[in-house]
């Protein structure tokens, strides 16, 4: 079996959503990269949040952050996409008439309103991610250095269908719940970032594989020669899968790597 190149959601797939990390996990990665394969993160989050110090030491060989906005190939960079600036002025123009709670997020640091925003109320890895990198919003207005939001948006007082309206030019709207939107730049998904990745190492899609979970891997299942889903993912993920393997917890990503002999 010659290189094949293994993309990994985090959420709901690498960890579980107490942000625990199977054992089987870091076995895994280790017996992959034994194997001469490539792996990388392929993750919503941004590159400060995406950057758990439990998943890095394990060894991936890149990291696709911000929902396909950053790709990194060990040290190097091989694409970053930063908002222009009259568009991220208009955006938080419209989500603060429309009442969102917004958080503009960018590779290094995140913008909030700090009046609005409690970071001791996160999960436990996420906050200790953004210790020491959030800042003000409004203290840095029109400056910002981001390439996606998400937002709390309160149904009983947030107009998504005005906001939805007035920027889906710009952006893809992931809607998570009654209470969370996601918003990524229109062109950019995890699935044109694996096409990045694809290019850059000479990589045929079918000699491709990754493990997603939810409704924002479905571009990434598609980009991809097999998209295989966890047994605790979301059923529109499951229906688009080529294969679904065990839960999270129930050591899913390691059984579908023996499942098709990549370790």
């Amino acid at each position: 079996m010659g290189t094949k190149v293994i993309f990994f959601d985090v959420d709901g797939t690498l960890m579980d959503f107490d942000m625990k990390i199977p054992k089987s996990v870091g076995v895994a990665i280790k017996k992959l990269k034994a194997n001469g394969h490539k792996t990388f993160i392929c993750s919503g989050r941004v590159r400060i949040v995406a950057r758990d110090p439990r998943l890095i030491k394990m060894g991936f060989d890149g990291l696709i952050s911000g929902c396909g906005t950053m790709v990194e190939y060990g040290d190097e960079e091989l694409f970053y996409y930063r908002i222009p600036q009259d568009i991220a002025i208009r955006t938080v123009e419209v989500l603060r008439k429309c009442r969102f709670e917004i958080m503009l997020e960018g590779r290094d640091v995140c913008y909030v309103y700090l009046d609005e925003f409690d970071l001791e109320s996160q999960p436990e890895g996420l906050r200790e991610s953004l210790r020491g990198k959030i800042t003000s919003l409004p203290g840095n207005y029109g400056n910002w250095e981001f390439s996606k939001l998400i937002c709390k948006t309160n149904p009983k007082v947030a107009d998504r269908d005005t906001a939805i309206r007035e920027l889906s030019d710009f952006y893809t709207f992931q809607i998570h719940n009654d209470w969370m939107v996601e918003m990524v730049p229109k062109q950019f998904t995890k699935g044109t970032a694996i096409e990045v990745v694809r290019e850059h190492l000479g990589i045929a899609k079918e000699d491709t594989f990754c493990f997603g979970d939810s409704v924002n891997d479905l571009d990434m299942l598609a980009a991809v020669g097999t998209g295989i889903v966890m047994g605790s993912g979301e059923a529109v993920a499951k229906e688009a899968a080529d294969y679904v393997t065990d839960a999270v917890a129930e050591d899913g990503i390691y059984h579908a790597l023996e499942h098709f002999g990549l370790i």
